[in-house]
């Protein structure tokens, strides 16, 4: 995908690129190589690249769930469980929006 902004006069390019795997495992990036998305299309995937705080959380409130998706954000993580159940995590590995069903 590419998208294009503009302000004032200028315009900014910022490509995104997933990078696919077997098994339907997609990583998104951005034009520094940066992940910004991963999704395991509907299967589990592993967190252990985020801050530890965050994993902490979701391994004290979700210990039977599953991340099927991920995504970073500026100051934190929206994360989609196999449930259906989406949160949103801060660096300090607050839940600031969702809840446990």
């Amino acid at each position: 995908k590419l998208y294009i902004f503009s302000k004032k006069g200028a315009f900014l390019v910022i490509w995104v690129s997933p990078l696919i795997f077997k098994g339907g495992l997609k990583i998104y990036v951005n034009s520094n190589g940066e992940w910004n998305t991963i999704s395991g299309s509907g299967d589990e995937i592993s967190i252990d690249y985020i801050e530890e705080k965050v994993i902490n959380t979701i391994k004290r409130e979700f210990p039977n769930e599953k991340i099927i998706y991920i995504q970073k954000k500026h100051k934190g993580y929206i994360i989609q469980f196999r449930r259906g159940n989406k949160i949103t995590v801060d660096i300090e590995g607050n839940i600031t929006k969702g809840r446990r069903n």
